[in-house]
């Protein structure tokens, strides 16, 4: 505690005069060097805040006495803190003084303003809190009104019922339309006295259900209706809180339609199914049927062609070979137009000689332009890599639809493929190929459904140029299988560039002469081979017979699949060549009976030659235990390969 003994000042507007006395408490308070050096300081200098000054000085002059009067003071050293000032007019060496006691309030202070912070405060978060309660309490009336609102207004049902007794609290319109009770039928029964549930026992486990994770969701009952009607119906249902108890609230939507929806196209789908089923059967026995006996054609045209005829019989035999591999062609197509659109077309990646593939592709349509005195050329980019990782048979198929439709509707002039890189792609690339004639051009208008599936120009044009129209749309669906797209450019009367693209890696494939070619030269056989064909169509064994007889093979021919697991048993074989459809037994049951036997002989290679031409079909020859398959009509080099794999050993050189 500070004192100080303090004189009156001599005029009337300040009461503050001198030091008289000082304590060493007040000057420590102060921070003065000594007693002396804060009697003779100006007393004002130390008070912060003048108007605090005034008032203690007016309250000096009127000769009160203070008790706790607050006031900021200073230090010399600029520090300001609290004072409670305590003050008495005194007599001090015979002058009317005032005694003032300093108390150092400065932590009480600081609490004090610490408290009022806080209060003020928290009467600020209480405000807040307030006004938001108030807000959420009217957004929380507003949405129970906007809810009382949609509850009554949805198309979905609500109900609110007690899980224990059963009885209805609340039901909505939706509801009351559905079942046909009223809001009043609804209050006045329970759930069970109105028998709305068809099945008992399916509201037992609803509510268990409930019970046991507090919500249900996607229950699927049927509701009985007042007049006897049924209902299908797909329930959510929850535990709530309303007035004052728990509750069942139940959310239900009529799926009556929806179901029978679901039936019938659940029907559709099956007969769908059993339609496509039956549509793969026919096409497989189609192109068994046409096939087998094109087999006998082509392959009796083959050996025709062996013989000494005459320029003329030669032309002849040609033109019935060309014939039969038109047909081939047209079965082909439909085979694969059916394959693409059941999304059972596979692609293949494997390395191939691209240069190779478009040289064959040329060679291969190089007769039927020479035979029109159509000039067939071609542009390969120096830069179109040698070697691609892609699908070669469906490249070469596009391709041959487009130089084969090229020649077909050019007269005079030329037809000629330009093949280059459209772009790269870090290891992949994508190619692009353009067939450029200068034939009857296409009229823009008709761009549109020049790619669609059994589309042609118009009906002069079938008869004229002949064809079914699938070249096109099969080249289109193969461009987008193999990663790229087609399109033509055409002026009418002039020609047409018909061109697309596919997308491949590019490989470091290292290819032999023939690789990825059909092969050249002569066909040498390095050893003979005892073959076994089974075989019913008399004609295909005698084509058979006389393609491998000019490798010095021999060959024994059965009729059905039950002579063929008698002769693999009683006679030795390097390996079999087995038809699939035969009467008695077929291929595939003749196979798995040699798998099953005794001996070494279960192992004896055996491949398939069928007129199914069905890829899907090829894994039921495999899971029987054949090892390859060919198809017919038979391509004598294809053939002499198969056997050369199955073998596992180069029997055939030169293929």
């Amino acid at each position: 505690m500070g004192v100080a003994v303090v004189t009156h000042a001599s005029d009337d507007s300040r009461i503050t005069g001198h030091r008289l006395f000082v304590n060493d408490a007040l000057v420590k308070m102060f921070g003065h060097a000594s007693v002396e050096d804060m009697a003779q300081a100006d007393i004002s200098q130390s008070w912060v805040d003048v108007e605090q000054l005034l008032e203690f000085e007016r309250m000096m002059k009127n000769q009160q006495e203070l008790v706790d009067f607050e006031a900021r003071r200073r230090r010399i050293d600029g520090i300001e803190w609290w004072v409670s000032l305590n003050t008495r007019p005194v007599r001090f060496d015979g002058l009317d003084c005032t005694m003032v006691w300093h108390f150092d309030v400065t932590d009480r202070k600081r609490a004090e303003d610490d408290l009022r912070r806080l209060h003020d405060e928290l009467e600020a978060e209480v405000a807040s809190r307030t006004r938001e309660l108030t807000a959420e309490k009217e957004k929380a009336e507003a949405a129970q009104e906007l809810f009382a609102k949609a509850y009554q207004s949805s198309p979905a049902l609500f109900t609110i019922s007690s899980p224990r007794s059963g009885k209805h609290m609340e039901v909505n319109d939706a509801w009351s339309s559905l079942t046909g009770y009223s809001r009043e039928d609804a209050l006045r029964n329970t759930v069970g006295e109105l028998g709305l549930w068809a099945d008992t026992d399916d509201r037992q486990e609803f509510i268990k259900q409930i019970r046991n994770q507090k919500f249900v969701r996607n229950f699927e009952t049927t509701y009985r209706t007042k007049s006897g009607g049924r209902k299908k119906m797909l329930l959510s249902g929850e535990l709530i809180e309303y007035r004052d108890e728990e509750c069942l609230l139940v959310v239900g939507q009529d799926v009556t339609e929806q179901k029978k929806l679901e039936t019938e196209l659940l029907e559709a789908t099956k007969m769908a199914e059993a339609a496509n089923l039956a549509k793969s059967e026919f096409l497989a026995t189609m192109s068994h049927e046409i096939r087998t006996p094109m087999a006998g054609v082509l392959g009796m045209a083959d050996i025709l062609l062996e013989d000494d005829l005459t320029a003329e019989q030669r032309n002849t035999v040609l033109k019935i070979k060309g014939a039969g591999q038109a047909l081939v062609t047209i079965l082909n197509d439909i085979l694969d137009l059916s394959k693409i659109q059941a999304g059972k077309l596979e692609i293949e990646n494997i390395d191939f000689d691209l240069r190779g593939l478009l040289t064959d592709t040329l060679d291969l349509l190089y007769p039927k332009a020479s035979g029109k005195g159509i000039a067939l050329a071609s542009k390969i980019d120096p830069n179109l890599p040698a070697g691609i990782n892609g699908d070669p048979t469906r490249i070469r198929q596009v391709l041959v639809n487009l130089l084969g439709n090229a020649v077909k509707f050019t007269e005079r002039g030329s037809v000629t493929l330009c093949a280059n890189v459209a772009e790269y792609r870090d290891d992949a690339v994508v190619l692009r190929f353009e067939i450029i004639d200068t034939g009857i051009g296409i009229a823009h208008d008709r761009y549109a459904g020049l790619f669609e599936d059994f589309t042609q120009l118009d009906a002069s044009t079938a008869r004229k140029y002949e064809g079914t129209g699938l070249g096109l749309a099969i080249s289109r669906r193969l461009s987008e299988l193999l990663g790229g797209e087609i399109g033509v450019d055409s002026v009418e009367g002039e020609g047409s560039t018909f061109w697309f693209t596919v997308a491949g890696k590019v490989t470091e494939f290292e290819f032999t002469e023939t690789a990825g070619r059909d092969g050249a030269g002569s066909i040498r056989t390095m050893r003979p081979l005892h073959i076994l064909v089974a075989e019913d169509n008399d004609l295909n064994q005698e084509i058979i017979k006389a393609v491998l007889a000019k490798f010095d093979h021999t060959v024994i021919a059965v009729d059905d699949g039950r002579a063929a697991v008698d002769a693999v048993r009683d006679f030795d074989f390097d390996i079999v060549l087995m038809d699939v459809r035969m009467p008695e037994m077929d291929g595939t049951d003749a196979t798995r009976v040699i798998r099953q036997q005794q001996g070494p002989k279960s192992a004896i290679p055996i491949l398939a030659v069928t007129a199914d031409a069905m890829v899907e079909n090829r894994k039921d020859y495999f899971d029987a235990g054949m090892n390859a398959c060919v198809t017919k009509p038979i391509n004598q080099k294809e053939l002499l390969r198969a056997i050369n794999d199955v073998l596992d050993e180069e029997i055939h050189v030169g293929v």
